[in-house]
Protein backbone atom coordinates (compact mmCIF):
# COMPACT_ATOMS: atom_id res chain seq x y z
CA UNK A 1 0.00 0.00 0.00
CA UNK A 2 1.45 3.32 -1.07
CA UNK A 3 1.67 5.76 2.07
CA UNK A 4 -0.76 9.01 1.76
CA UNK A 5 1.26 11.19 3.68
CA UNK A 6 3.95 10.23 1.42
CA UNK A 7 1.42 11.30 -1.41
CA UNK A 8 -0.15 14.54 0.18
CA UNK A 9 3.38 15.65 1.11
CA UNK A 10 4.55 15.52 -2.07
CA UNK A 11 1.24 17.12 -3.50
CA UNK A 12 1.46 20.36 -0.96
CA UNK A 13 5.27 20.58 -2.17
CA UNK A 14 3.99 21.16 -5.84
CA UNK A 15 1.26 23.40 -4.64
CA UNK A 16 3.44 25.05 -2.55
CA UNK A 17 5.84 26.10 -4.90
CA UNK A 18 3.63 28.26 -7.41
CA UNK A 19 5.72 31.21 -6.95
CA UNK A 20 8.70 28.91 -8.42
CA UNK A 21 7.02 26.93 -10.93
CA UNK A 22 5.47 30.75 -12.02
CA UNK A 23 9.08 32.00 -12.25
CA UNK A 24 11.29 29.33 -13.72
CA UNK A 25 8.29 27.88 -16.72
CA UNK A 26 6.18 30.61 -17.42
CA UNK A 27 8.61 31.71 -20.78
CA UNK A 28 8.27 27.80 -21.53
CA UNK A 29 4.55 27.50 -21.01
CA UNK A 30 4.01 30.52 -23.09
CA UNK A 31 6.25 29.60 -25.60
CA UNK A 32 4.47 25.96 -26.05
CA UNK A 33 1.24 27.73 -25.64
CA UNK A 34 2.22 29.47 -29.05
CA UNK A 35 3.32 26.46 -30.39
CA UNK A 36 0.10 25.20 -31.01
CA UNK A 37 -1.96 26.66 -34.46
CA UNK A 38 -4.38 29.18 -33.36
CA UNK A 39 -7.01 27.43 -35.36
CA UNK A 40 -5.89 23.62 -33.18
CA UNK A 41 -5.50 25.27 -30.60
CA UNK A 42 -7.93 22.99 -27.41
CA UNK A 43 -8.03 22.39 -23.96
CA UNK A 44 -6.84 18.83 -24.83
CA UNK A 45 -3.53 19.98 -27.12
CA UNK A 46 -2.73 22.56 -24.20
CA UNK A 47 -3.25 19.69 -21.52
CA UNK A 48 -1.05 17.60 -23.31
CA UNK A 49 1.84 19.37 -22.39
CA UNK A 50 1.21 18.68 -18.51
CA UNK A 51 0.07 14.86 -18.91
CA UNK A 52 3.62 14.58 -20.93
CA UNK A 53 5.45 16.55 -17.71
CA UNK A 54 4.14 14.58 -14.87
CA UNK A 55 4.78 11.32 -16.83
CA UNK A 56 8.14 11.83 -16.96
CA UNK A 57 8.03 12.98 -13.37
CA UNK A 58 6.57 9.52 -12.75
CA UNK A 59 9.39 8.35 -14.50
CA UNK A 60 12.33 10.03 -12.97
CA UNK A 61 9.85 9.00 -9.74
CA UNK A 62 9.77 5.66 -10.32
CA UNK A 63 14.06 5.19 -10.89
CA UNK A 64 14.43 7.39 -7.61
CA UNK A 65 12.20 4.82 -5.27
CA UNK A 66 13.38 1.68 -7.20
CA UNK A 67 16.98 2.89 -6.96
CA UNK A 68 16.28 3.45 -3.50
CA UNK A 69 14.98 0.33 -2.65
CA UNK A 70 18.29 -1.83 -3.78
CA UNK A 71 19.99 -0.26 -0.80
CA UNK A 72 20.14 -3.10 1.88
CA UNK A 73 17.75 -3.26 5.01
CA UNK A 74 21.07 -2.10 7.18
CA UNK A 75 21.42 1.00 5.06
CA UNK A 76 18.24 1.58 4.42
CA UNK A 77 17.39 4.11 7.43
CA UNK A 78 20.40 5.76 7.08
CA UNK A 79 19.52 6.29 3.43
CA UNK A 80 15.91 7.51 4.33
CA UNK A 81 16.95 10.11 6.69
CA UNK A 82 19.96 11.98 4.42
CA UNK A 83 17.01 11.44 1.47
CA UNK A 84 15.12 13.95 3.76
CA UNK A 85 17.61 15.81 4.61
CA UNK A 86 18.84 16.47 1.36
CA UNK A 87 15.40 17.31 0.75
CA UNK A 88 14.73 19.76 3.44
CA UNK A 89 18.42 21.64 2.16
CA UNK A 90 16.72 22.08 -1.57
CA UNK A 91 13.37 23.29 -0.20
CA UNK A 92 15.31 25.77 2.26
CA UNK A 93 17.09 26.63 -0.62
CA UNK A 94 13.54 27.49 -3.11
CA UNK A 95 12.15 28.98 0.01
CA UNK A 96 15.36 31.56 0.30
CA UNK A 97 15.54 32.07 -3.36
CA UNK A 98 11.70 32.80 -3.84
CA UNK A 99 12.07 35.47 -0.53
CA UNK A 100 15.07 37.46 -2.36
CA UNK A 101 17.18 36.35 0.44
CA UNK A 102 19.48 34.18 -0.89
CA UNK A 103 19.73 34.79 -5.40
CA UNK A 104 22.12 31.51 -5.84
CA UNK A 105 19.93 29.01 -7.46
CA UNK A 106 19.18 31.63 -10.25
CA UNK A 107 22.05 29.16 -11.65
CA UNK A 108 19.55 26.61 -12.13
CA UNK A 109 17.48 28.80 -13.86
CA UNK A 110 19.95 29.80 -16.35
CA UNK A 111 20.95 25.85 -16.74
CA UNK A 112 17.41 25.17 -17.42
CA UNK A 113 17.55 27.77 -20.07
CA UNK A 114 20.92 26.39 -21.58
CA UNK A 115 19.19 22.67 -21.89
CA UNK A 116 15.95 23.99 -23.01
CA UNK A 117 18.32 25.24 -26.54
CA UNK A 118 20.07 21.84 -26.67
CA UNK A 119 16.96 20.40 -26.54
CA UNK A 120 15.52 22.72 -28.87
CA UNK A 121 16.58 20.91 -32.08
CA UNK A 122 14.82 17.71 -30.81
CA UNK A 123 11.30 20.03 -29.80
CA UNK A 124 11.32 21.94 -33.17
CA UNK A 125 10.75 17.91 -34.77
CA UNK A 126 7.51 18.33 -33.08
CA UNK A 127 6.40 21.31 -34.19
CA UNK A 128 3.45 22.55 -34.86
CA UNK A 129 2.03 20.51 -32.21
CA UNK A 130 -1.62 19.52 -34.26
CA UNK A 131 -1.87 16.22 -32.21
CA UNK A 132 -1.95 14.75 -28.73
CA UNK A 133 1.12 12.55 -29.04
CA UNK A 134 3.30 15.32 -30.34
CA UNK A 135 2.20 17.58 -27.19
CA UNK A 136 2.63 14.65 -24.63
CA UNK A 137 6.36 14.28 -26.01
CA UNK A 138 7.00 18.02 -25.68
CA UNK A 139 5.38 17.98 -22.49
CA UNK A 140 7.72 15.19 -21.56
CA UNK A 141 11.15 17.11 -22.75
CA UNK A 142 9.93 19.59 -20.29
CA UNK A 143 10.12 17.72 -17.38
CA UNK A 144 13.58 17.02 -18.36
CA UNK A 145 14.16 20.34 -17.49
CA UNK A 146 16.58 21.06 -14.51
CA UNK A 147 14.29 22.24 -11.46
CA UNK A 148 15.23 22.56 -7.62
CA UNK A 149 12.09 21.61 -6.79
CA UNK A 150 11.88 18.62 -8.91
CA UNK A 151 14.63 17.60 -7.61
CA UNK A 152 13.45 17.93 -3.85
CA UNK A 153 10.39 15.92 -4.76
CA UNK A 154 12.65 13.30 -6.63
CA UNK A 155 14.53 13.10 -3.06
CA UNK A 156 11.40 13.15 -1.35
CA UNK A 157 9.94 10.11 -3.83
CA UNK A 158 13.34 8.37 -3.23
CA UNK A 159 12.28 7.44 0.54
CA UNK A 160 9.08 5.67 -1.02
CA UNK A 161 11.29 2.72 -0.88
CA UNK A 162 9.72 0.74 -4.47
CA UNK A 163 9.59 2.20 -7.93
CA UNK A 164 5.61 2.39 -7.90
CA UNK A 165 5.40 4.05 -4.68
CA UNK A 166 8.24 6.61 -6.21
CA UNK A 167 6.07 7.21 -9.41
CA UNK A 168 3.16 7.84 -7.69
CA UNK A 169 4.56 10.06 -5.35
CA UNK A 170 6.32 12.29 -8.35
CA UNK A 171 2.11 12.06 -10.10
CA UNK A 172 1.15 14.00 -6.95
CA UNK A 173 3.53 16.49 -6.63
CA UNK A 174 3.18 16.88 -10.83
CA UNK A 175 -1.16 17.44 -9.92
CA UNK A 176 0.41 19.88 -7.59
CA UNK A 177 2.07 22.17 -9.69
CA UNK A 178 -0.86 22.33 -12.45
CA UNK A 179 -2.20 24.88 -10.89
CA UNK A 180 0.10 27.28 -10.93
CA UNK A 181 1.28 26.38 -14.37
CA UNK A 182 -2.12 25.76 -16.20
CA UNK A 183 -2.81 29.14 -14.26
CA UNK A 184 0.36 30.97 -15.96
CA UNK A 185 -1.49 30.72 -19.50
CA UNK A 186 -5.50 31.02 -17.46
CA UNK A 187 -4.14 34.45 -15.44
CA UNK A 188 -1.35 35.55 -16.18
CA UNK A 189 -2.75 38.98 -15.98
CA UNK A 190 -3.34 38.22 -12.09
CA UNK A 191 -0.11 36.50 -11.92
CA UNK A 192 2.01 39.72 -13.44
CA UNK A 193 0.26 42.25 -10.61
CA UNK A 194 0.70 39.80 -7.86
CA UNK A 195 4.02 37.80 -8.41
CA UNK A 196 5.96 39.69 -5.71
CA UNK A 197 2.67 38.46 -3.26
CA UNK A 198 2.96 34.79 -4.89
CA UNK A 199 6.63 34.70 -4.34
CA UNK A 200 6.79 35.45 -0.77
CA UNK A 201 4.06 33.45 0.04
CA UNK A 202 5.85 30.20 -1.52
CA UNK A 203 8.80 30.97 -0.28
CA UNK A 204 7.74 31.05 3.52
CA UNK A 205 5.49 27.82 2.70
CA UNK A 206 8.63 26.25 1.53
CA UNK A 207 10.46 26.96 4.37
CA UNK A 208 8.08 26.02 6.89
CA UNK A 209 7.87 22.77 5.18
CA UNK A 210 11.78 22.24 4.93
CA UNK A 211 11.91 23.13 8.81
CA UNK A 212 9.35 20.41 9.61
CA UNK A 213 11.06 17.67 7.24
CA UNK A 214 13.76 18.63 9.57
CA UNK A 215 12.46 18.56 12.82
CA UNK A 216 10.42 15.44 12.33
CA UNK A 217 13.62 13.65 10.73
CA UNK A 218 15.36 14.78 14.11
CA UNK A 219 12.93 13.70 16.39
CA UNK A 220 12.48 10.31 14.54
CA UNK A 221 15.90 9.67 13.91
CA UNK A 222 16.16 6.98 16.26
CA UNK A 223 13.00 5.12 15.03
CA UNK A 224 14.20 6.02 11.07
CA UNK A 225 17.75 4.67 11.46
CA UNK A 226 16.49 0.94 13.58
CA UNK A 227 13.70 0.94 10.49
CA UNK A 228 10.85 1.40 12.90
CA UNK A 229 9.73 4.32 10.86
CA UNK A 230 9.77 2.85 7.02
CA UNK A 231 7.92 5.61 5.19
CA UNK A 232 7.05 9.35 5.59
CA UNK A 233 3.76 8.47 7.50
CA UNK A 234 5.88 6.67 10.06
CA UNK A 235 8.28 9.76 10.26
CA UNK A 236 5.27 12.03 10.79
CA UNK A 237 3.36 10.11 13.05
CA UNK A 238 6.48 8.85 14.72
CA UNK A 239 7.31 12.72 15.51
CA UNK A 240 3.83 14.76 16.17
CA UNK A 241 3.99 11.71 18.66
CA UNK A 242 6.65 12.87 20.22
CA UNK A 243 6.04 16.54 19.83
CA UNK A 244 2.72 15.62 21.86
CA UNK A 245 4.74 13.72 24.64
CA UNK A 246 7.05 16.50 25.59
CA UNK A 247 3.54 18.62 25.83
CA UNK A 248 2.19 16.44 28.10
CA UNK A 249 5.23 16.41 30.14
CA UNK A 250 5.87 20.31 30.23
CA UNK A 251 2.05 20.45 31.39
CA UNK A 252 2.56 17.96 34.00
CA UNK A 253 5.67 19.32 35.75
CA UNK A 254 5.24 21.76 38.39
Amino acid sequence: MIDPVLLLAAFLTGLAGAGHCAGMCGGIAGALAHAIPASQRTFLLSAGYSIGRVGMYALLGALAGGAAALVSPRDAGLAMAVARVLTAVVLLAIGLYLLGIAGWMRWLEAAGARVWRRLAPLARRLLPVTSLPRAIALGALWGLLPCGLVYGALLYAATSGSATAGAAAMVAFGAGTLPAVLGIGMASGWLIRHAQRVRKYSGVLMLLYAAWTLLSTWLALPAILDGTCRSPGDVWQYAVGALMHVNEAAAISP
